[in-house]
């Protein structure tokens, strides 16, 4: 497994990953694509369906200023291409992800996800604990938190009085069932993590090798 690196034009990647190269990694089973770009501790990047690495394109830039920023397109999304026929769960995706950031030089790195990446992620942190430096979940709940909240009453969350079906819940009401967002570390401790590229920013500058100042 052997990461591509060769000499790019100016502003390869077009205006929304300004400074940024273009990600080529192929693992066993494989053939990653993305950006790459910003100086400091590794940060990963992972993006929700049906997206691409281009959903990071506001918040990969402002992370660059202080972090390394890898952001790639999952097995199977955008250009990433998967070399086999599967099977494809969550599991087999964080593996890939972990020997593509080996490739990369990047042994310890920190994950943040949305969506479908951040279940990746999820898998990800709970399988290699001693890579993950720290991982953030954007708008999912993890699991384990889910199942004892679903239940008749949340399922009638938002409906009209008197109504027979049920309707999807409005967000803040699926909030507020749940509480806040959460940001795991490896020491299994939670933190409040709102949906913001500053809080984000603010709590991945705490860890050591990062630097500190953060506009």
């Amino acid at each position: 497994m052997k990461a591509k690196t060769a000499a790019m034009p100016a502003d390869p990647t077009g205006p929304l990953f300004s400074g940024f190269s273009d990600l080529d990694c192929k693992t066993s089973r494989v053939h990653f694509a993305g950006v790459i770009g910003g100086e400091g501790p590794p940060v990963l990047l992972l993006h929700g369906y049906p997206q691409s690495h281009v959903t990071w394109h506001q918040v990969g830039p402002a992370l660059a200023e202080h972090f390394t920023v890898i952001a790639a397109d999952l097995p199977g999304y955008g250009k990433s291409r998967v070399l086999d026929a599967g099977p494809w769960h969550k599991r087999a995706a964080g593996d890939q992800l972990v020997a593509m950031m080996r490739s990369l030089g990047h042994d310890r790195f920190a994950v943040i996800g949305h969506d479908r990446g951040a279940r990746v992620g999820y898998r990800l942190a709970l399988d290699y604990p001693e890579q993950v430096s720290a991982y953030c979940s954007l708008a999912v709940v993890p699991t384990l938190d889910v199942w004892p909240a679903v239940d008749r009453q949340f399922g009638w969350i938002g409906c009209p009085v008197g109504s027979k079906s049920s309707i999807h819940a409005p967000w803040p009401l699926i909030a507020k069932r749940f509480g806040r967002l959460r940001c795991v570390t490896r020491s299994s401790k939670t933190i409040d993590q709102p949906m913001a590229s500053m809080s984000i920013m603010t709590q991945l500058t705490a860890l050591p090798g990062a630097r500190s100042s953060v506009r």
